[in-house]
């Protein structure tokens, strides 16, 4: 068992930290970190989840108990408030500060005081709580995925998701995965880079479901990049939706997509389904490694709408390969399409992506160092997203100003999201 330092200390806290770069800091509470707490506790130890993601960062750290452990994640645009963090949480407090995500990848200095684990942490918790030498190997999982327990959503110290539905009186939601990792190979994402993809057992997702229920939480946000790989299990998953009866939205690509798909996914609860989109350029999208078309994106969005769902079009702009045609491009497709609403993102060339890592074969210039790591088109602050690239025919001030057009015109057709 892990040693504790002193009456009332708990062996792990799990912090999710501030996100004051968020219109809505609480509208969705990612599994990852409590995944972990989750094992931790199975193993024996000791562990308190705090959700601080609406709080302040002082508001935060004073949230903090004695622990042996601090556990945190983030991406690159947390880097100022993980470091704030860790610069100002006690030894005495904290001994040991443990950060993981995205943002390990780059392991900026700001971090210094913490521990990067780039990679899977199940087996870490295995590690620290039995004692062992604090090292494992991260970069895959001992275990298939199904040996690792559900997270246990009673944990959470605070806020569930929030709301996620136009409507709805429910402020309550949460998360659920029925797979992790991603098939695909985006050139803009990390998520399919170290080509790790596995399903949860069907059981299994059943019973997080009712898990859920138990809570009093009916209103799901599916986040999986496989749902439509497999349409024999998603038919199996839709049916354990529909006996849940709960309501459900999910984020997904746009095939394949016969109208059969979405009745059945409609008739199952799901209420709203964002696709990605990303460009209504087809030169564009097979830069970017989206292996879709814009005349699938169109035939997604159109059928979908059929079967009752709300659809919302993920787009992104400031792109390698945008030219003085790709504001047009877009709009018309918006127009031809018509999705119910579109999040438009600025691109953000992070690392871990293969256009950060090989911007000439994407025929653009990166200005480094980065500065711009929200995507959001709507900050708390008001400020304006900026691009981060020069394409081969069009400098960031250009694709800024594109950027910025596409936004007031979605914002002037009461298109725009502004979450």
């Amino acid at each position: 068992m892990v040693h504790r330092m002193g009456e009332g200390r708990v062996d792990f806290v799990f912090l999710y930290h501030p996100h004051p770069y968020e219109v809505d800091p609480s509208a969705q509470l990612g599994l990852g970190l409590l995944l972990l707490a989750t094992y931790a506790e199975k193993l024996g130890a000791s562990v308190r989840v705090i959700n601080a993601q609406s709080a302040s960062i002082k508001e935060a750290i004073l949230a903090i108990p004695k622990c042996v452990n601090l556990m945190m994640y983030g991406c690159l645009i947390d880097t100022p408030i993980l470091g704030a963090i860790c610069g100002q949480v006690s030894p005495l407090i904290a001994p040991n500060i443990f950060i993981g995500g995205p943002i390990t990848i780059s392991k900026p200095t700001p971090v210094g005081k913490a521990i990067y684990i780039d990679g899977y942490g199940e087996d870490l918790m295995a590690v620290l709580v039995d004692k062992r030498t604090i090292f494992c190997n991260t970069s895959k999982l001992e275990h298939n995925i199904n040996y690792y327990p559900f997270p246990d959503r009673s944990l959470i110290e605070g806020p569930f998701g929030g709301k996620i539905f136009k409507g709805s009186d429910s402020k309550v939601s949460t998360t659920l995965l029925t797979s992790r990792g991603c098939k695909y190979a985006c050139a803009f994402c990390t998520s399919g880079t170290d080509k790790f993809c596995e399903e949860y057992d069907l059981d299994r997702v059943e019973k997080e479901l009712e898990h859920c229920l138990s809570l009093g939480i009916r209103d799901i946000r599916i986040s999986d990049d496989n749902m439509l790989h497999d349409r024999e299990r998603l038919a199996y998953l839709c049916a354990i939706f529909k006996g849940a009866k709960i309501r459900w939205r999910g984020s997904t690509r746009t095939h394949p997509n016969d109208p059969e798909l979405y009745e059945m996914m409609a008739d199952s609860g799901c209420e709203e389904l964002s696709f990605g989109v990303e460009s209504g350029e087809s030169k564009i999208l097979k830069l970017l490694n989206k292996n879709a078309t814009v005349a699938q994106n169109s035939t997604a969005i159109r059928n979908a709408k059929k079967a009752g769902i709300f659809t919302r079009a993920l787009m992104m702009m400031g792109t390698p390969g945008e030219t003085n045609h790709t504001l047009a491009r877009n709009i018309g497709w918006v127009k031809e399409a018509k999705p119910d609403m579109v999040s438009l993102k600025m691109f953000i060339p992070y690392p871990g992506t293969d256009i950060y890592h090989n911007p000439k074969k994407y025929k653009c210039k990166i200005h480094l160092p980065l500065r711009e790591t929200n995507n959001s088109a709507y900050r708390p602050n008001k400020s304006n997203p900026e691009a981060s690239i020069d394409s081969e025919e069009l400098y960031r001030v250009e694709l800024t100003r594109q950027f910025l057009e596409m936004r007031s015109w979605l914002e002037m057709k009461g298109l725009a999201n502004h979450g």
